[in-house]
């Protein structure tokens, strides 16, 4: 297929698994037990095909059988940032399928590489667009405002996104003293009915600081 028609295919995907979710209401009880048992799954999965999660689990005597619900969990030690990026081919699967490499934003120290498939990028769309109706950002027409994550990202150009809702997103710099840069963000920010703000809680917070001095009109 083109590069057209499988980002359409995609979003398809996406905006059914999101229907599914938002029509999908289970009590307490029932959501647990899903919980549970994908977390079975995904336990079993990371012994077979993921070599540091088959040595830690060798290390410390653990076996898939240990972990069975949410609560078994403590018997894992926990990840960090730093083993992630020591050891990041350590965590690819056996089979791994075709992947979009990304990062973290770095705001609270280096940069962590992530690799999603189109399967986990379809559901966390899908999970994006749930939680953003839930705070009543309707699913096309909302106008985003960004806040650029650190002072030394450069400034980007407003741009229409489908995967997560239709929405055009505008991006602001909360941290430059540049005259043209803040005029711009004034601008942005005077044009836009009722954007909705979405960003990284530093880049918020410093835009948050912006407005109360004035510097930017209020949202």
């Amino acid at each position: 297929m083109s590069g057209i028609t499988d980002k359409i295919v995609l979003g398809l995907n996406t905006y059914w698994h999101c229907h599914k979710a938002m029509h999908r209401q289970f009590n307490v009880e029932k959501l647990r037990q899903v919980q549970n048992d994908k977390l079975r799954k995904l336990i079993t999965y990371s012994f077979e095909n993921i070599k540091y999660y088959r040595e830690l689990f060798d290390k410390h005597g653990i076996v898939p059988g240990d972990i069975s619900t949410v609560e078994d969990l403590v018997k894992i030690p926990v990840l960090t940032k730093e083993q992630i990026r020591e050891r990041f081919w350590d965590f690819l699967p056996k089979n791994l399928p075709a992947c979009r490499v990304s990062r973290t934003s770095g705001s609270t120290g280096v940069p962590v590489c992530m690799l999603s498939d189109k399967n986990s990028r379809i559901h966390n769309s899908a999970a994006v667009i749930r939680y953003r109706k839930s705070l009543g950002i309707p699913f096309i027409g909302t106008a985003i405002i960004t806040p650029l994550k650190t002072k030394h990202e450069p400034q980007k150009s407003p741009h229409w996104t489908f995967l997560q809702g239709v929405h055009k997103t505008y991006y602001v710099n909360p941290y430059s003293s540049d005259t043209t840069e803040l005029s711009h963000g004034q601008n942005i920010i005077s044009k836009l009915k009722r954007p909705a703000l979405i960003g990284i809680t530093s880049a918020i917070r410093a835009l948050a600081y912006r407005i109360q001095d004035g510097v930017l009109p209020p949202l």
